[in-house]
């Protein structure tokens, strides 16, 4: 809070450099992304409708889940975070798997699901 009249204000932040996190499907059974102009069939949306991805930390604390879940990069878009190990999970009607990652500050890290 910045008091009327104050010409200065004391700021005490911790700033911590990040990497960012891309992940990727790749897998015909998902549908397309919404930017794409191709319809999706019926059972690419009930694949996708009963899928989710979720972001781990090195924990195994959940940090974010996408669903339903789309081909392309654009579930989490490209996350920011902090550098560490994490753990990306794709669970759908065909199992579930999981890609481990480590981002590093000021670069990129990806996690790519590809079809079977």
């Amino acid at each position: 809070v910045v008091a009327a009249g104050a010409s200065e204000v004391r700021l005490d932040a911790a700033l911590a450099a990040c990497g960012t996190l891309a992940v990727t499907v790749r897998d015909e059974r998902f549908p397309p992304p919404g930017f794409e102009k191709v319809k999706a069939t019926g059972e690419q949306d009930a694949f996708g409708r009963a899928s989710r991805l979720l972001l781990l930390d090195g924990e195994g604390r959940t940090l974010r889940t996408a669903s339903p879940v789309r081909r392309g990069a654009l579930n989490f878009g490209w996350l920011a975070l902090l550098p560490g190990e994490y753990a990306v999970r794709l669970e759908s009607p065909a199992g579930a798997r999981e890609e481990r990652v480590r981002v590093e500050a000021g670069s990129e890290a990806t996690a790519v699901f590809r079809g079977e």
